[in-house]
C-alpha cells in the first residue's frame, strides 16, 4: 500500500509544501474549517528546497480524512509555488529506517568478495 494513504492512530497528517513563513494560525484557519484540530507542528529548514512541512493532529480519523480530501492539491498558501500534499502521516520509525540499514549492507556485499581475500584456508589441521 502507498505510504500516507492509510489512517494512523494519532489522526496525524503530514502536509508538505508549506513555505517557510509558514506560520500555526494560517495553517490553524485551513485545517480547522473541516474538524477539531488538536495540535500542530511546523518543521523548518530540513528540506533542500527551502520548503517547510508540518504535522496536524485532528480529534478524529473521518475529519482528518476530510481535510485531506479537501485540501491535498487544492490549497496554496501565500509564497508558495505548489498546492499543499496532505496525506496521512507514516508511523514513527516506518520510513526510511529499513531501506538505509539496507544500503551500507548492499554495498558491503556487493564489494565484499574483493576485499576478502577469499577466506584463504589456515592450513586445516586445527581441530576444535
Amino acid at each position: 500500500m502507498a505510504a500516507g494513504t492509510v489512517p494512523n492512530l494519532e489522526n496525524k497528517l503530514f502536509v508538505g509544501g508549506c513555505p517557510p513563513t509558514s506560520d500555526e494560525e494560517a495553517l490553524r484557519a485551513i485545517f480547522e474549517k473541516h474538524g477539531t484540530v488538536d495540535e500542530i507542528f511546523i518543521m523548518r529548514g530540513g528540506s533542500r528546497s527551502g520548503m517547510a512541512c508540518a504535522f496536524v493532529r485532528f480529534a478524529t480519523q473521518e475529519t482528518a480524512q476530510r481535510a485531506i480530501d479537501a485540501i491535498h492539491g487544492n490549497v496554496t498558501l501565500p509564497d508558495a509555488s505548489e498546492p499543499l500534499v496532505v496525506r496521512w502521516a507514516d508511523a514513527p520509525g516506518s520510513r526510511g529506517r529499513e531501506s538505509r540499514g539496507r544500503q551500507p549492507n548492499e554495498r558491503r556485499r556487493s564489494g565484499g568478495d574483493r576485499r576478502s581475500g577469499g577466506g584463504g584456508g589456515g592450513g586445516g589441521t586445527s581441530r576444535s
